[in-house]
């Protein structure tokens, strides 16, 4: 009767802890109320893309003042493959450049907090479409080292619950 008991406990516990998980997030010990991607130490993103012809595409990604901002560009299809890639930062100041290089290569401690923008400039082409491939990334050294601690405890959490559970 005991395990009964223990095992009706240990399952309306499982199913409140995933419940109350579906409205909350916790991320570095602060608790809010929706998933917010920006919450997080650290960002990822790789995605392709057209640029058509005499055309310019733009993404934005809001970074941290501090945080590190690396991205990577290949042009995988298209004439000559050649376009004009920008780094800019909130105040519209370009802060890094590549001309006509097929791959690159954005490495950056960001100065000021804001949106920076990537912009893949392919107006050289009068008549070609090119397609790229783009890997951001972006991470607050600090918080990522909090986050990736606050992982390891919950593993070690887990695995004692685990281990003990299996003792009953």
């Amino acid at each position: 009767m005991a395990k009964l008991t223990i095992t009706c406990c240990f399952q309306c516990l499982i199913c409140f802890l995933q419940f109350k998980s579906l409205y909350t997030e916790i991320v570095l010990g602060e608790e809010t109320g929706e998933f917010d991607f920006d919450g997080l130490p650290g960002v990822r993103y790789e995605f392709g893309f057209k640029v058509l012809p005499r055309t310019e595409e733009c993404f934005y990604q809001t970074v941290r003042k501090g945080s590190h901002l690396q991205v990577l560009y290949k042009i995988l299809r298209g004439g000559g493959l050649n376009v004009h890639v920008y780094l800019i930062d909130p105040s519209q100041t370009i802060v890094e450049s590549m001309v006509d290089a097929p791959v690159g290569n954005f490495e950056t401690v960001v100065p000021e907090t804001g949106d920076y923008s990537i912009c893949i400039d392919n107006t050289i082409s009068q008549f070609t479409s090119k397609f790229v491939n783009i890997y951001l990334e972006t991470y607050f050294t600090s918080d990522w080292e909090k986050f990736a601690e606050e992982l390891d405890n919950i593993h070690v959490a887990v695995s004692n619950f685990t281990f003990s559970w299996k003792d009953i």
